[in-house]
C-alpha cells in the first residue's frame, strides 16, 4: 500500500474559491449552530484540560480562560441572537470564539464535512496527516485564529456559514458569502483575512513531510511497548561509573534484537496498513466520531452499505479487517460472511433476515449477526428511514 503517494498532495499554489459548495453538503449556520452550542456547554461552568472538543475565547486580544456567560447558551436560538447579546454586553470589543474538533459531537455533520473535504481535494489523494476541524465565530475585523492558522504552513480550507469574509493579498481579493469555501496553501500567510461578525467551519491539513516519520515512530514505539514485559525497575547507568568499559546492558541488547527482528518489521508494516485504512475511511478527517449506543437491528429492518465509509483488507489467510469511519472491525473469514458481504456490495438495500438466510451448511451463525450489528453501530450500515 503506497501511502507516500497521497501523503502531501501537490495542488495549485493559487487560492481556490468554491462558491456555494457548502450548501451542497448541507453546511449552513442553522445546521451547525446546535453543534457549536454542544461544544461550548461544558465550558460555561469553567474550563477543561486535554479534552475534546476544546475551546478558546479572546476579547480585545486577551485569551479569556473561563468566559462562562459570554459563551453561547441555549437561550441564543441562532448566530444572530448570540451576536446581538455580545454587542449589548461589549459594544466595542473585538471578540473571537474558536471550538476545536466540535464535529465529533455530531456524526451526520462530521460525514458532511468529510464529503466536502473529499470533493475539494478531488483527485489529488487522501492526506496522510490528520485533518483537524474547528468552528470559529469572529466579531473582529482581522480574526486572530485565521491568521495564525494560515501562517502555520498548513493547507487551510474555510467554509463560510454566516456573515462575510474577505481574503486579500497583493492584487488578489476573494470575497466569500455563506456557503462559499476557500482553500489556501502553505504561503497563505501573505494574505490578510477580514471577517467581522462571521461564522465559519475550518479544516486544517498539515503539510509537513516530517509528519509521516512521526507517525511511523509512534507506531513503532507502541509496538515495542506492547511486545515487552513491564518491568518495575527503571533502567539506569551504574553509579559510580566503572573504571573499565561498560558491557552492553541486557535491556538494550533485547531492544536492539527486537528492532532488527523480522517479526517487528512485519508487525510495523501491518500496523501502517491498518492505520492507513482508518485514514482512507475518514478521508483524513480525525478524530473519528465516538461509537454511539444504537438500537439493535430488527430482522425486518432494511439496510444498505455506506460504501464511502468502509475500507476492507485481508490481513492474513483467515482474517479480514474493515475500517469503518475511522474505527477498526476484525472478523474471521467464512463462506457465510463472504456471501453476506457480497450481497451488501451490490448497492441495493436488504432486509436483515434475508442477509442472514442462506441455504446449506453455510448458514450464517451468530457471529455474522454480531458483525452486522457492529457495522451498523459504526455507521458502516445505514438503516432505511434513518438516512
Amino acid at each position: 500500500m503506497n501511502m507516500a503517494a497521497s501523503a502531501h498532495p501537490q495542488m495549485s499554489e493559487a487560492p481556490e474559491h468554491s462558491p456555494r459548495i457548502g450548501f451542497r453538503f448541507g453546511l449552513d449556520a442553522a445546521r451547525v449552530w446546535p453543534c457549536l452550542l454542544a461544544g461550548c456547554r461544558p465550558f460555561r461552568d469553567g474550563t477543561r484540560f486535554e479534552a475534546l472538543p476544546d475551546l478558546r475565547y479572546w476579547r480585545d486580544g486577551a485569551h479569556i480562560r473561563a468566559p462562562a456567560n459570554e459563551l453561547p447558551n441555549d437561550n441564543d436560538i441562532d448566530v444572530q441572537a448570540y451576536l446581538r447579546r455580545l454587542r449589548r454586553a461589549h459594544p466595542r470589543a473585538d471578540i473571537e470564539l474558536r471550538v476545536d474538533e466540535p464535529l465529533i459531537l455530531d456524526a451526520p455533520l462530521w460525514e458532511r464535512a468529510r464529503g466536502l473535504l473529499r470533493e475539494l481535494l478531488g483527485g489529488v489523494g487522501v492526506p496522510i496527516s490528520p485533518v483537524t476541524t474547528a468552528l470559529v465565530l469572529s466579531c473582529r475585523a482581522s480574526p486572530m485564529a485565521a491568521a495564525k492558522r494560515a501562517a502555520a504552513g498548513d493547507i487551510l480550507v474555510q467554509v463560510l456559514l454566516y456573515g462575510e469574509m474577505r481574503w486579500r493579498g497583493g492584487a488578489a481579493e476573494y470575497r466569500l458569502r455563506p456557503g462559499d469555501a476557500i482553500r489556501l496553501l502553505a504561503h497563505g500567510h501573505a494574505m490578510r483575512c477580514e471577517a467581522a461578525r462571521a461564522l465559519w467551519l475550518e479544516l486544517r491539513i498539515p503539510s509537513f513531510a516530517a509528519d509521516l516519520e512521526t507517525m511511523i515512530e509512534n507506531l513503532m514505539t507502541r509496538l515495542l511497548s506492547s511486545a515487552r514485559e513491564e518491568e518495575d525497575t527503571p533502567h539506569d547507568l551504574p553509579f559510580p561509573p566503572p573504571r573499565r568499559a561498560l558491557s552492553p546492558m541486557p535491556w538494550m541488547q533485547r531492544l536492539a534484537e527486537e528492532l532488527s527482528a523480522n517479526r517487528t518489521h512485519a508487525a510495523l508494516q501491518q500496523a501502517l496498513e491498518i492505520s492507513w485504512m482508518m485514514r482512507l475511511s475518514t478521508h483524513g478527517l480525525e478524530p473519528p466520531v465516538p461509537v454511539a449506543n444504537v438500537a439493535r437491528l430488527r430482522r425486518t429492518d432494511r439496510v444498505r452499505l455506506c460504501v464511502e465509509s468502509v475500507v476492507r483488507r485481508r490481513v492474513d489467510r483467515r482474517n479480514w479487517v474493515w475500517a469503518v469511519n475511522g474505527h477498526p472491525l476484525a472478523m474471521e473469514d467464512s463462506p457465510a460472511l463472504s456471501a453476506v458481504w457480497s450481497r451488501l456490495c451490490d448497492g441495493r438495500t436488504h432486509r436483515v433476515v434475508d442477509l442472514l438466510r442462506t441455504t446449506g451448511p453455510d448458514r450464517p451463525g451468530p457471529e455474522v449477526a454480531t458483525w452486522l450489528q457492529r457495522m451498523y453501530a459504526l455507521r458502516g450500515l445505514a438503516r432505511v428511514g434513518e438516512d
